[in-house]
C-alpha cells in the first residue's frame, strides 16, 4: 500500500491507498483506491506547465441521482517533487440534494 501525497515522484506505475469502512458493516474490509500514472494534461495549478502525477476518478448513479469525482496529485516534471493535491467531487439529485466540492493545495517547490 503507498500512501497519499508522496513528497517526491515514485516513479510507480500506478499508487494504491486503502480505505477503510465508512459505515459499521457497509464495507466489511478496506477498499482499495487505484490512482494511475501519467502526465495531467490539464493544467490544475494554472502554471502552463504539464505536470508528471497520479489520477484516478470516481462516479456512481441512481434512478433519481448521479455522482462522480477526480483526485489528483502533480509533481514538477523536473524536481520530481509534490506540486499539487486536486480534488473535486459533484452530485446531483436523490435525497443529499446538488453539491460540487473542490479543492486544490498548492506545494512550493524549490
Amino acid at each position: 500500500m503507498d500512501g497519499n501525497l508522496c513528497p517526491v515522484f515514485p516513479e510507480k506505475p500506478y499508487l494504491i491507498v486503502l480505505i477503510g469502512p465508512t459505515d459499521a458493516g457497509i464495507v466489511p474490509v478496506p477498499a482499495p483506491v487505484i490512482y494511475e500514472r501519467g502526465r495531467l494534461l490539464d493544467d490544475f495549478d494554472k502554471d502552463g506547465v504539464v505536470e508528471i502525477g497520479y489520477l484516478t476518478t470516481t462516479g456512481g448513479s441512481g434512478r433519481d441521482w448521479g455522482s462522480g469525482g477526480v483526485e489528483a496529485f502533480g509533481y514538477d516534471p523536473n524536481t520530481k517533487r509534490l506540486k499539487f493535491h486536486y480534488i473535486l467531487f459533484g452530485h446531483k439529485g436523490g435525497t443529499a440534494g446538488n453539491f460540487l466540492r473542490e479543492m486544490l493545495v498548492l506545494y512550493r517547490v524549490r
